[in-house]
């Protein structure tokens, strides 16, 4: 079965027929799947696939490999991650900030104002920052840069982001 043939009967059944068929999808990928690797920064990485949005079929399968990489390198330190992407996907145990997803464990507020009085070894970012000063009325473009220096703010010495 092709990836559009797979598209289609996925958008169209029920949710909770859906949900049956994402979780067999992702299962068939991960067994049809799993060798297939790709390279970053000369690492070599498994695709992600799980049926949290579809992960298996955009960006997220090469995005959330990358972001668990940086997690286990700083595996007991203190961790940043701006906007509410990972818990979706396994348990985490850092701290989280989105502005707009109310979730347990998840700061609402903006990155631009967000300070937790303390500093970070490792701040994550997973496809967020375009979205600052983007998705808002009135736009402002001044805010991306805004939230990166607050960001670099609450960066520890030698902190990795």
């Amino acid at each position: 079965m092709n990836e559009q043939t797979l598209r289609k009967i996925l958008d169209s059944p029920p949710r909770p027929v859906t949900d049956r068929l994402q979780s067999a999808a992702v299962a068939l990928t991960k067994t049809y799947r799993s060798r297939w690797t790709f390279e970053f920064e000369g690492r070599q990485y498994q695709y992600f696939y799980h049926p949290y949005n579809l992960a298996w079929r955009n960006e997220r399968a090469v995005e959330v490999p990358i972001a668990m990489g940086f997690l286990e390198a700083h595996d007991g330190e203190s961790v940043l991650e701006i906007g509410n992407v990972l818990p979706h996907y396994f348990e985490t145990d850092h701290d989280v900030v989105d502005k707009y997803e109310i979730a347990p464990g998840v700061t609402n507020v903006d990155a631009v104002e967000f300070d937790s009085g303390k500093k970070y070894d490792l701040i994550i970012c997973i496809s967020t920052l375009e979205h600052i000063g983007w998705d808002e009325t009135p736009r402002d473009p001044a805010r991306p840069q805004a939230a990166l220096e607050n960001l670099r703010r609450l960066l520890a010495p030698g902190g990795s982001w």
